[in-house]
């Protein structure tokens, strides 16, 4: 919350708060600088109140911070003595000093806790980085690096003086009121369109994101399907969805959203086009909030940084979004170099997964499945391609399959192999494909499990219970 005041009013709310708050000192005291304050009044006060603060933890009361200016600049040894002062040590005046220290007492700022803190690491930062690159700039031509700079400004770019969160009190009456609040609430889920998704992961994905989800399948089977039909779904509850495509072009990719929404078949699009556009609008006119967001990458050319940068690029132009559709996991490379193909997919599955907490909603991504995995009824984990390291990192993974007869009847079945939204594992729902339109419909809320299925569905809860200790 930046609000652009000039650098005396900030300097003298830096010095009210440091002279009064032990925590805002503390902070201060870990990264403090006397050349960065414009005002030196200002700097003076502080100097001395992080020099008493690191030897007795405390902040001085301001009839402390006098007798300690007092004697200093009585005596001159206490600035002749420290480096920061040589350039300006002449014009540092008791009264002029003292002057400043009472009126920043008598000073109120009746700003938001939020403001003062965001104004106040601004310019902390801004003062930092300038003296960080003017210290280094010797070493700098010399070895044509900034790396030692960036260093060090890491240190400052982490500074906060907002209060840490200390994570959820369990027993606190007013913190559990929040927590059953959040198990109660319907609105904390977006629901997949999928019955049985639903059912099993207790009302669909997680709102406020901090999850991953992933569609595990065979080439050709219906990975991609899968996600932009949650999309449309997402669509359908008035959501915005970002798909970003490894895979496809951004037109082929809004042809199946052309086909979902229409009901039209994909492939005679140009024909009824007339239609299908009345159709679009008339879905867009009944859920006005709904936005879609496509974006082509070609296969294996983005880091999950560059999809972050085009994410960061949507926020900046205005745009909101509450579901992130990535098509799909294993198309996108890892962010630093990795020896095995297990940490490459642990690093790319890890960093998605960091997208959903930074930005707050749910990422959903496919992954493909490995020879043994094809045509499996058994699919599993261990049937990831590539990395079993994505397996350890998800929050929901599903294993698509099909028999035999499925493929004949146009079934797609999703088999449930990690849950942390539910716990049931094993579960196992079936979708009817419509081939024209490639619109998947929920043919059964609950499926019953033959015994070899419920054998199944036992091992995987034992399985994620262990994943989960």
């Amino acid at each position: 919350m930046d609000l652009d005041f000039n650098s005396d009013f900030i300097e003298e709310m830096i010095l009210k708060k440091a002279t009064t708050d032990k925590k805002y000192l503390s902070v201060l005291s870990n990264v403090f600088d006397i050349r960065w304050w414009k005002n030196k009044n200002v700097g003076v006060l502080l100097d001395l109140s992080v020099l008493y603060f690191r030897k007795y933890s405390a902040v001085p009361s301001p009839k402390i911070l006098q007798a300690l200016l007092q004697k200093a600049i009585a005596s001159r040894r206490y600035i002749e003595g420290r480096d920061a002062y040589r350039n300006y040590k002449d014009d540092i005046e008791y009264a002029d000093v003292s002057n400043t220290l009472l009126s920043s007492a008598q000073k109120e700022i009746s700003l938001p806790e939020e403001a003062v803190n965001s104004n106040a690491c601004e310019y902390m930062k801004e003062r930092a980085l300038y003296y960080t690159f003017s210290d280094n700039m010797e070493y700098m031509e010399k070895t044509k690096s900034v790396d030692k700079c960036l260093k060090v400004f890491e240190k400052f770019q982490k500074m906060s003086f907002t209060p840490a969160d200390l994570g959820l009190s369990y027993f606190d009456e007013e913190q559990m009121k929040g927590h059953w609040d959040f198990i109660m609430n319907p609105e904390a889920k977006i629901s997949t369109g999928l019955k049985s998704v639903d059912e099993y992961t207790n009302g669909g994905f997680l709102k406020s994101g901090k999850s991953l989800y992933v569609f595990m399948g065979q080439a050709g089977l219906g990975k991609s399907l899968f996600l932009s039909n949650l999309a449309t779904h997402f669509l359908e509850n008035g959501l915005s969805v970002v798909v970003v495509s490894l895979e496809m072009s951004e037109n082929v990719y809004a042809m199946r959203f052309d086909a979902h929404i229409s009901g039209h078949n994909i492939n005679r699009l140009m024909e009824n086009n007339e239609d299908v556009r009345f159709r679009i609008r008339e879905f867009y006119e009944k859920h006005p909030e709904s936005q879609l967001f496509i974006k082509e990458y070609p296969p294996r050319s983005i880091r999950t940084s560059d999809i972050e940068i085009y994410l960061e690029n949507l926020k900046n132009a205005g745009k909101k979004f509450d579901v992130i559709v990535i098509d799909y996991l294993n198309l996108v490379l890892p962010g630093s170099k990795c020896d095995t193909m297990y940490e490459a997919g642990l690093n790319v599955s890890e960093q998605l997964r960091a997208l959903s907490y930074k930005y707050e909603v749910p990422v959903v991504t496919a992954v493909q499945a490995n020879s043994e995995g094809m045509n499996n009824e058994n699919i599993d984990m261990e049937h990831i391609s590539e990395s079993r390291g994505i397996a350890h990192t998800v929050d929901f993974l599903a294993g698509l399959y099909q028999t035999d007869d499925d493929r004949r009847e146009g079934i797609i079945n999703c088999r449930i192999l990690k849950n942390r939204l539910g716990g049931q594992v094993g579960k196992i729902c079936s979708f009817k494909l419509d081939g024209s339109n490639l619109r998947l419909e929920d043919t059964s809320s609950v499926r019953p499990h033959s015994e070899a299925e419920e054998i199944q569905r036992n091992l995987g809860d034992i399985s994620e219970a262990i994943n989960n200790i």
